[in-house]
């Protein structure tokens, strides 16, 4: 039961985006695509040490910089797949006594990063929960738990501004998981 859920949540309110299936191949693919590049230098500098090959600057700067350039990657998306480890484990534990419900969202303030097309976006979300009504936002002040702070500013919750949304929400530990196709 808590799979079906798991793959159907987009996001958390105060976490942010939550990669799931499509994703996730992605990340572990793109691993995989930057790990050639180490393995396919160490071919080369065999091939030069066994004299077949003759080094020449032009390729081994490029080497150097594309073994650079893969391993910041790499290490990159290893720091992206763990935060979203952690994340799932909190998530597997609020799924527990979640409930879907129906929530109204609205833009308490947006953020737009030079370069980035779309703007970080904080968010607060309005639901009834046993007839009272619940109102939460994307960071509050009085948790200061956060790993990973952003001080409620992610582009995730963009595209669930201002409209009504599906929701999950966890009555014990007081959390909002945001559904997709919402």
């Amino acid at each position: 039961m808590s799979d079906i859920k798991l793959n159907r949540i987009d996001a958390t309110l105060k976490y942010g985006q939550f990669f799931t299936s499509g994703w996730l191949v992605f990340f572990y693919s793109l691993i995989a695509f930057c790990a050639i590049m180490p393995v396919s230098s160490i071919v080369y500098l065999i091939l030069v040490f066994l004299g077949i090959e003759i080094p020449d600057s032009e390729t081994t700067l490029s080497l150097t910089c594309s073994n650079i350039v893969c391993c910041a990657t790499i290490l990159g998306v290893i720091y992206v797949l763990y935060r979203n480890c952690k994340l799932k484990k909190k998530i597997l534990i609020w799924l527990e006594d979640a409930i879907e419900l129906t929530a109204e969202t609205t833009t308490l303030d947006r953020f737009r990063t030079f370069g980035h097309p779309i703007a970080e976006t904080k968010l607060q979300v309005e639901f009834y929960y046993c007839g009272v009504l619940k109102i939460q936002s994307s960071y509050d002040d009085a948790k200061e738990d956060h790993w990973y702070k952003r001080n409620g500013f992610f582009k995730i919750l963009s595209k669930y501004a201002d409209r009504t949304i599906k929701i999950l929400y966890s009555p014990k530990y007081d959390e909002i998981l945001i559904l997709k196709n919402t």
